[in-house]
């Protein structure tokens, strides 16, 4: 497993080594065509809706408003029932990929989730308090504000000075708006002491941080809900998900042809051998074939059926076939809610406005589905949520 950050360079760590490249001399670097990568990304926009303002619709009016069709979106319910929202460029996510092509995607995350991962490991979030994070990345420092679970878009400072970087932090806390306390942490315990030199801050306000690249650390510290891919990756995913799974139920028939092809052989020669025994074996022979087609039919119900945690490929199989051939999908999506756990939601609309047709008959797992509805592109659509139990997301 690989874990990168990736700007203008890459910040990787492979084995255990770290290092910054050049994105021409990553390019050069050989790694293997099957390596895996979990990767954070610093193009990202985000966006805070507060608890009385999470109310359906116009949550998807505030997030339109700030998001358009352009973006690929993720969002996520904070404990304090807040929504926080994700957007990357569609034309940027697709940059990333075309760059890692080579290499098997994992993970693609925003750096504010990578490094908040970190934050919570290490026990440094608290909900009255905010955290200021300054990353030293040697040839660059991001400024980035927490406070609970929320983040802010992290702030590039190209210059180390030490009265620049505290400028720096004032100009951004007071662009967070927020009158709460804050602590400074961070990688470069040089700047920390020059605060203190400064007279800018107390040391029990300061706290060092012993990482090289803390976003590598973080990446290797959670598993992450969020992932943001092309839609084209998305389904050559779900295809490769599905393919896998057919072929395990065709290796697993096979196994019961063969199975069923010798034992059929065995009795035949038992036949052949004793026909004195002839009434008894054919009445085994019976049971067999029957047990076998009681197993076939319970283990192929199992694969799917099983009290295993929800494949992607199920779930995306039973939405495709609930969804009328005059709709299509605009956006699909896993959203984490603190209290309900895990809720699949599917954006659906109309092909055009002429469309009459009902959109939405729920088929396998989305019979429990509700709907509620929504406007996509100028068309009155529905969005599609199936509430999941909890740690039953692959």
């Amino acid at each position: 497993m690989v874990f990168m950050l990736i700007d203008d360079w890459v910040y990787m760590e492979k084995d255990g080594k770290v290092g910054i490249y050049g994105r021409q001399e990553f390019s050069r670097f050989p790694m293997g065509t099957s390596l895996q990568v979990q990767a954070a990304f610093l193009e990202y926009q985000t966006k805070h809706i507060k608890e009385d303002q999470a109310r359906g619709e116009y949550t998807e009016a505030l997030i339109q408003a700030d998001f358009d069709e352009d973006f690929i979106l993720a969002q996520e319910v904070l404990p304090d029932n807040s929504i926080q929202v994700m957007g990357a460029k569609k034309s940027f996510i697709k940059g990333i990929y075309d760059f890692l092509k080579d290499y098997r995607v994992q993970r693609l995350v925003p750096y504010g989730i990578a490094l908040r991962a970190l934050l919570r490991s290490r026990e440094m979030l608290r909900a009255d308090q905010s955290v200021i994070f300054l990353d030293d990345l040697k040839n660059q420092a991001l400024l980035t504000i927490f406070k609970g679970g929320m983040f802010n878009v992290s702030r590039r400072i190209s210059m180390r000075d030490r009265g620049y970087l505290i400028s720096e932090i004032k100009r951004s806390w007071q662009a967070f708006n927020d009158e709460g306390s804050y602590v400074i942490v961070s990688n470069n315990q040089e700047w920390l002491a020059g605060f203190i030199e400064e007279g800018f801050l107390s040391k029990e306000r300061l706290v060092h941080l012993e990482a090289e690249f803390p976003v590598l650390e973080g990446l290797k510290s959670a598993q992450f809900a969020v992932h943001f891919a092309p839609i084209d990756q998305i389904l050559k995913d779900k295809k490769r998900i599905i393919w896998r799974e057919r072929l395990k139920v065709i290796g697993f028939s096979l196994i019961l042809l063969g199975t069923g092809f010798a034992i059929y052989l065995s009795v035949l020669d038992s036949r052949r051998k004793e026909d004195l025994r002839e009434s008894g074996l054919k009445r085994q022979e019976n049971l067999l074939t029957e047990q076998l087609k009681n197993a076939y039919q319970q283990k192929f119900l199992s694969l799917l059926r099983q009290d295993k945690p929800v494949g992607y490929a199920r779930l995306y199989y039973d939405l495709v076939s609930s969804i009328s051939s005059q709709w299509i999908i605009d956006e699909i999506r896993f959203v984490n809610n603190a209290k309900k756990g895990w809720i699949i939601q599917g954006d659906i609309m109309p092909q055009d406005s002429e469309t009459l047709e009902e959109g939405f008959k729920p088929q396998g797992l989305f019979t429990q589905a509700s709907t509620a509805k929504i406007i996509l592109k100028q068309r009155l659509g529905k969005r599609v949520s199936l509430q999941l139990d909890q740690g039953r997301v692959q």
